[in-house]
């Protein structure tokens, strides 16, 4: 199963999402997680980047991710998201439109890393 994990890359301190990949049961598990260890942080200092490549939903995996960026918007800096084709996509609008948040999209997780380091 995938998972939360924290790395510094170009000297910040970034969360990774991991959830890619994964059936709806284990997402919802990591997102879980992942709420307990952001909750952690300063209000407005988390960088984040969340990795939906080839991740399945159902409803109740969506609803969770929903969950997710609702309740973590207040410890945001920035966040960018990786793999967010198709449905993952309109998903993503949705989540971006429900939070107020801009959430960038991006096609590698290099990429994503490389732009949240310079927030």
């Amino acid at each position: 199963m995938k998972s939360f994990e924290s790395i510094i890359h170009k000297g910040k301190r970034i969360c990774i999402v991991d959830i890619s990949n994964t059936q709806p049961q284990d997402a919802v598990t990591v997102l879980k997680e992942s709420q307990n260890q952001i909750s952690k942080l300063i209000s407005k200092t988390a960088l984040i980047v969340t990795d939906v490549t080839n991740t399945v939903y159902n409803k109740d995996s969506a609803k969770a991710i929903k969950k997710f960026a609702l309740l973590k918007t207040h410890y945001i800096k920035a966040s960018a998201v990786v793999g967010a084709d198709s449905i993952r996509a309109i998903l993503l609008k949705i989540i971006a439109a429900l939070t107020g948040r801009n959430i960038k999209s991006f096609k590698t997780k290099d990429e994503a890393l490389d732009w949240l380091a310079t927030k």
